[in-house]
């Protein structure tokens, strides 16, 4: 027999029966293919239990019964001594252990399907639960824990690939794309589908699992192995999360919840004990504390992603990693311009770079101030004069040149205080200044007639005759400080 046939014959659960195996009850044959085959024998012998456990006989009894460590009529005399203390409305099973303790002196005559018959005959009278004992292989049905356990589980998968992002891929991951949060939830589960397998064959638990003392095993204690490990989260993947697909996922999800609130096993959690230590409000806690730890190491990798490749003293070619390094950081546009690692500008094909004057159609070059090959300083001109264009603000290449120069003193320097470098120069960019900060001082020197301040660009003023008499001269600096200088403009 299958275990559907069993299950309809004796009346008994799968989840009973395999616990029944477990804890060595029963001993069906085991095919080539690892599958159970029940014989008859078996089928008295779970009648045999249901019959006894229907009577309150405890299991540790019922085993001594099967071993012949104790007689029936020995064991049935000790159960008709606690049934005497019970009360009136288990009266019946006490009238029952008697007709037994009659009519049968052996554990191997006992005929079980006849009292069963008998008990479900009264049964049906009662309204008392006394005789529906279950005896069940250990599952937890709560689903705000198992769901709980399970966001735990993804938020470390996907902490992990965020570790991935900020190192090898240089990716900000506290400001993703929609691309980016679509591909961060499919590497949580493929990581989940990578990773739980291995945690649950090792440690019979995961993280999140962990957290509120849960442990998955087979029904014998032992653990499960990495394949069985691997068909359990494929089916957890497959069938109750769609792959991610999120309005599949959402109705899988919905329909794994009623399965947990009507007490039945998850088609993924056949043949395993799912065991609970407690159930402990103080879990909770340290599932909350769990996703802050989460959260915040989330943020100090966003920190490490605002922090310079390249720190100390810095070649030409290290400068400008840092400058594109930061350029990707802060999403600061420069157009179709990119400077290459030999600090020449690289730009597409623009039509208007054949007619605009210099000062618009071209990035400034950049002069570097060398000492042994190290950058001590980096600057950049620009002269326009009697012109009818406008002169844009360089404020996106002042602010880029300046940060790839800083020297900050811990990772999380640049994330704490470049706003006090970018914003001067953001909103003042044509204005004259010197100010110091992160170790480097920043020279902003600007001179011009004959054009207006409009924020982000100068408009050249026409005179009477209607020509342009104008002129606009600015030269901006950025010199590294000498650990004196830094230390004095603490």
């Amino acid at each position: 027999m299958k275990i559907k046939e069993i299950e309809m014959k004796s009346g008994i659960d799968r989840a009973t029966i395999y616990y029944y195996e477990k804890e060595k009850l029963l001993l069906p044959h085991r095919t080539e293919n690892g599958y159970r085959e029940y014989g008859e024998e078996d089928l008295i012998t779970l009648q045999r239990i249901k019959l006894l456990r229907s009577l309150h006989l405890p299991l540790d009894e019922i085993r001594s019964l099967m071993n012949g460590s104790d007689s029936l009529r020995d064991t049935l005399s000790k159960q008709i001594g606690q049934l005497k203390k019970e009360e009136e409305d288990i009266s019946y099973a006490e009238d029952l252990c008697r007709t037994i303790y009659k009519e049968t002196p052996h554990y191997s005559e006992l005929n079980a399907e006849k009292y069963l018959k008998q008990i479900e005959t009264i049964s049906k009278d009662k309204v008392g639960s006394y005789f529906k004992v279950q005896d069940e292989l250990p599952m937890v049905f709560d689903p705000r824990i198992r769901f709980a356990a399970r966001i735990i589980d993804l938020f470390l998968y996907g902490l992990l690939w965020n570790f991935i992002r900020t190192f090898l891929l240089h990716q900000n991951v506290l400001d993703p794309s929609n691309t980016e949060r679509l591909i961060l939830w499919g590497m949580a589960l493929f990581l989940t589908l990578i990773l739980e397998p291995v945690f649950l064959a090792l440690f019979r638990t995961t993280p999140g699992k962990f957290i509120y003392g849960i442990t998955l095993e087979k029904e014998d204690h032992k653990r499960l192995t990495l394949e069985e490990s691997f068909q359990r989260t494929w089916g957890v993947l497959s069938k109750g999360f769609a792959f991610g697909i999120l309005p599949i996922t959402l109705i899988t999800l919905s329909i794994s919840r009623i399965r947990c609130e009507n007490g039945q096993i998850q088609p993924w959690d056949e043949d395993i004990a799912y065991r609970i230590k407690d159930y402990r409000y103080h879990r909770n806690l340290l599932a909350f504390l769990a996703l802050i730890l989460v959260i915040g190491m989330n943020f100090l990798l966003s920190v490490f992603y605002y922090s310079p490749p390249n720190r100390g003293d810095l070649t030409v070619e290290e400068f400008v990693e840092n400058f594109n390094h930061y350029r990707e950081a802060y999403d600061i546009d420069l157009g179709e311009y990119t400077l290459k690692s030999s600090s020449a500008w690289d730009s597409d094909y623009d039509f208007r770079k054949y007619y605009l004057p210099s000062h618009l159609r071209n990035a400034p070059n950049f002069t570097y101030n060398l000492k042994t090959g190290i950058v001590q300083a980096v600057s950049f001109s620009v002269d326009a004069r009697d012109t009818d264009f406008y002169v844009d603000s360089y404020s996106n290449y002042m602010i880029l040149m300046a940060l790839a120069l800083t020297q900050p003193e811990s990772v999380f320097d640049t994330a704490l205080n470049a706003h006090k470098i970018i914003s001067p120069i953001r909103w003042e960019p044509f204005k004259p200044f010197e100010f110091s900060e992160m170790g480097i001082t920043l020279i902003n020197e600007v001179e011009y007639e004959g054009f207006e301040d409009n924020y982000d660009h100068m408009r050249p003023e026409r005179n009477d005759d209607g020509e342009p008499n104008n002129f606009y001269r600015q030269k901006f600096t950025v010199e590294r400080q000498s650990m004196e200088e830094g230390g004095k403009n603490k």
